[in-house]
């Protein structure tokens, strides 16, 4: 099976951490090929005819989605193209495969829409024994966004007959706005979060507006299981790492160290309070279940406690997004399409499961509340699971595109793991500080 487990997740927290992932629409689901569906974008213009480009997983979602489509829109029809990483011998056609549409995008072509994961993809063997890293179409969607490759769509907006940005997390979708208006809609999101045992913590309604506020407690045992996932969530203390507009880093230098510090202050377990073992939250998931379901069998003594960033908010990255082609020759209509991405029809179907506990398919994003879940809606059917839900998608200050400049991070991040540093040197900041700059500005 294939997940979208990113390079630098996979390395570093395939046993550490719990993460929240919350779901804007859909985790995406393979299937065998349909040839049928496979059709590639035509390099003209063909009226009544919208091209998606999208990966080979979100197959079983895309022929459902097109005869919702044509049901909604009978003169609109729907092509696809997918780009593979069905197997670990795709590497090369899908190389090939990502070059040619990104010539078909220079030249003023390409798909009306595009509709893809952000980040590397791994395809991991069945045994689990080979994984190879694919990366994607776009490296850096802010970039390609701020380079116009998107179509910005608020003339189109106010004809929205589902789309409503005050149902989301007003830093999600801020995330994929220029200085031009709305050119990018992130469909999947994700923060840390871990659940500690209120019986074993000094204060169970500890509260906190900060990460000083976390670690100056008197609190050992929370302290411990806190700092213990700090190389799981250390680039979460960055809120923005880069002014694409301007193309200037945002990140300094002292945010570099207190990042990695706070990544190597404790490399021990330490999280005999967590409720469970650490392990991966949805969808990358292994051995137990979804986030949710664990917080309400343990709601009267579990204590969520999330990764504050530099200004006490949470900052979530954006795993999936789709957007529209500035080359399309059909923006209305390609807007129509996007726009059903958002309907109660989409949003609110049940997810599949067909890789046991890897729950991957339509996902929940309830129209009440604005709450995204992970899990079906009708198991997360309690008021008091919303609450802390609602609170938790309040304190998203912060969110961005899963990226290169996330990459240099995380492989700093890693290296002072392994090279076990007592404390982190000016010259290694200054390198990481060098290194952002220089995939900034290729």
């Amino acid at each position: 099976g294939l997940n979208f487990l990113k390079r630098e997740m996979y390395d570093m927290k395939r046993f550490l951490a719990l993460n929240l992932i919350l779901i804007m629409l859909i985790s995406l689901v393979g299937c065998k090929n349909n040839p049928a569906e496979e059709s590639a974008p035509a390099e003209e213009s063909n009226p009544g005819v919208v091209t998606i480009l999208a990966h080979s997983e979100t197959k079983t979602f895309m022929k459902k989605f097109k005869a919702y489509v044509l049901h909604e829109y009978p003169d609109i029809e729907l092509e696809f193209e997918y780009l593979s990483t069905d197997s670990l011998s795709d590497e090369l056609e899908y190389e090939t495969q990502v070059q040619r549409i990104r010539a078909e995008i220079m030249a003023g072509k390409g798909p009306d829409i595009f509709l893809l994961p952000t980040g590397d993809i791994v395809s991991i063997s069945e045994d689990r024994s080979e994984e190879a890293y694919f990366e994607p179409l776009f490296a850096d969607i802010s970039e390609a966004m701020y380079n116009r490759v998107f179509l910005p769509v608020d003339e189109y907006l106010k004809d929205a007959k589902h789309y409503r940005p005050e149902n989301y997390p007003a830093a999600v979708m801020e995330a994929g706005r220029s200085d031009e208006g709305q050119c990018v809609f992130p469909l999947q999101y994700s923060y840390n979060l871990l659940l500690l045992d209120k019986t074993q913590m000094a204060d169970p309604e500890f509260e906190y507006t900060c990460i000083e506020d976390i670690l100056s407690s008197d609190d050992k045992n929370m302290v411990d299981a806190f700092t213990a996932k700090g190389q799981n969530m250390a680039s979460a203390y960055i809120a923005d790492i880069a002014d694409y507009s301007e193309g200037e880093l945002l990140v300094t230098e002292d945010d570099i160290r207190f990042m990695l510090e706070f990544a190597t202050m404790n490399t021990g377990f330490g999280g005999e309070m967590e409720l469970l073992h650490p392990m991966y939250g949805f969808p990358f998931i292994e051995m137990s279940p979804p986030l949710i379901q664990i917080y309400e069998n343990y709601e009267d003594i579990a204590y969520p406690m999330y990764m504050p960033n530099k200004e006490g908010g949470i900052t979530a990255k954006i795993t999936s997004f789709a957007a529209i082609n500035a080359n399309t020759d059909a923006p209305e209509d390609a807007f129509k399409v996007l726009d059903l991405l958002y309907s109660d029809v989409i949003q609110l179907e049940k997810p599949y499961n067909e890789y046991g506990d890897y729950i991957q398919g339509f996902n929940v994003f309830a129209a009440s509340g604005g709450d995204g879940m992970s899990v079906d809606i009708n198991t997360v059917s309690r008021e008091s699971t919303r609450k802390m839900l609602r609170e938790l998608g309040s304190k998203i200050t912060a969110a961005r595109f899963d990226c290169g400049l996330d990459t240099v991070l995380d492989g700093y991040i890693r290296n002072s793991l392994e090279m076990k540093f007592d404390n982190i040197s000016k010259d290694y900041t200054e390198e990481c500080m060098k290194d952002l700059r220089m995939v900034l500005s290729e």
